[in-house]
This record gives C-alpha cells, structure tokens and sequence, in this order.
C-alpha cells in the first residue's frame, strides 16, 4: 500500500469514526418515551445494512485486486463509510437533516426519507468500484460525478417539486416514501453510470451520460408532487397506497432501465501493482 493510500485509509477512518460514532452517541441520547415503536432500531440497524450491501458488491464486483485482499476489501469499506458520512451532511442541499427530521421531530416520513437518500449517496459510492482501475482517484472520479449528479437532481426535484417542506413540516408519511423512493432509484441509476473498467477521465465522463434518465425521472417526480400538492385527501393515512405504488414505479423504473441499459464498459488494462476499483 502507497504512501497515498495509507493517506486516504487514515482520513476515511477519521470521518467515518466521526460522522458515525456521533451517529451512535446521538441516537444513545435519544428517549424512547413518546415514541412510535421501531423508529429507533430503525435508525440504528437500517445504515447497518447498507454497509452490508456495499461489502457484498465490493466482495462480488469490484477490481479483482481489492475483493481478493483482506487489506484493501477493508480500505474501500472504510473509504465508503466516510463517503456516506461526507454524503449524508450534504443531504440539506435538498432539505433533509436527519437530526431535526429523523431523529428529534419523531417523523416517520423523515426516517424513510433518510434511508432513502442513504442508499442513493451509497449507491454512487459502490457504482464507481465496480470494475478494474489503476487508483483510488478514479473511484473519486467517478463516484464524484456520479454523486454531485444525484445531489443536483435531488436539488432541482425539490426546488421544483418542494417535498422536503411535506415531509419535515407536515409530517406526511407518504411524502417521506415517495421521497425516500426517489432519491433511491437515482442513486442506482448514478451508480450504474459510474461503474466499469477505467479507461480515462474522459471516457469515464462519456460513459456517464448513461445515467442521463434521471433528467426525465426527475422531471416526473416533480409532476407527481406538483399534482399532489394541493390534494389533502392524498395526505394521512389516505395517501400511503399512492405513495407506496409510486415508490414502486421508481424503484422498479429503475431496475428495469438499468436491465436494458447498455452493459458496464469493459477495457484491456495491464497487471497493475495496486489496487483500486472503478
């Protein structure tokens, strides 16, 4: 392992020690009195098994060299967390803090909401490994460009769409799915986009514009919650059938694009001294 290496592995471990073990203290200090059974577990087990997830594709599709190592299959789960760390402060961009919304309001629409943008910033994340490549640079690279794409789409969904108000000021549960929902689906479709064998910078942003469906995902998540801005019978418990059938469409939109998009971009690289992943 370089000298860069070791670099990167001791400043991920310093976020992630940071950003999840105030995760932890914080969720210690919350009261159960008052409130509505699960969202605590839920809060504590859900971040859990998304790192799950992200070790079983870094295990099954990252470069040979980094599911094969018992150094560096740790150094990229470590670099993850503290990109889901550095992600999950940005998540105010579009109006969701999981403090006030998640943790202290008691807000279910808010803890979906939340674990919905968890699995989109670590969706990107894991994407950008899939793949042989020559650095850890590239997975910055792409898993960049795949998460400041998802973080501009989710910007614009809710500066246009304004469901970052519903869920965190009205409480509505069923905002909170479509939201969650959403923010999901667009970080697989950015992962998908990020993912494959390196061949240049260049290349890595061409092949990107596979990810371009999000324009158009967006624009319809935007409709939807302008259609349903002013309907309050859509709200309560009223509105949880509509929410959960949307929330299936984006999720299922997005599965279904990334099984007939084109496949991950393979190249020829030589035998590479390190490891890292694209």
């Amino acid at each position: 392992m370089g000298d860069d290496e070791l670099m990167m592995l001791f400043v991920s471990a310093v976020l992630a020690a940071m950003g999840w073990g105030g995760w932890l203290q914080q969720l210690g200090k919350a009261t159960r009195l008052g409130r509505p059974a699960g969202q605590l577990a839920t809060l504590r087990f859900f971040p859990l098994l998304v790192l799950f997830g992200l070790v079983l594709l870094l295990k099954l599709w990252s470069a040979s060299d980094v599911r094969d190592s018992w150094v560096y299959l740790p150094t990229y789960v470590v670099f993850g967390m503290a990109w889901a760390y550095v992600g999950r402060a940005a998540f105010c961009l579009f109006g969701l803090r999981w403090r006030e919304d998640a943790l202290e309001s008691r807000n279910w629409g808010g803890i979906v909401a939340f674990c919905g943008a968890l699995v989109g910033i670590v969706a990107c994340y894991a994407g950008a490994n899939v793949g042989e490549g020559p650095s850890w640079l590239v997975v910055v690279l792409a898993g960049g460009l795949a998460s400041l794409s998802w973080l501009a789409v989710a910007w614009l969904t809710q500066l246009f769409g304004g469901w970052a108000e519903r869920v965190s000021v009205e409480r509505d549960l069923g905002a909170g799915i479509r939201m969650g929902a959403f923010l999901a689906a667009s970080g697989l479709i950015c992962g998908y986009g990020a993912a494959g064998d390196y061949s240049s910078a260049w290349q890595t942003v061409v092949e990107f514009g596979v990810a371009w469906v999000i324009l158009p995902f967006g624009f319809f998540a935007v409709v939807v919650e302008k259609l349903l801005a002013g309907q309050r019978s859509m709200r309560g418990r009223r509105g949880l059938a509509p929410a959960l059938l949307l929330a299936f469409l984006y999720l299922a939109g997005a599965l279904g694009y990334l099984y007939v998009a084109p496949p991950i971009p393979r190249a020829e690289l030589a035998m590479r001294p390190s490891s890292e992943s694209n």
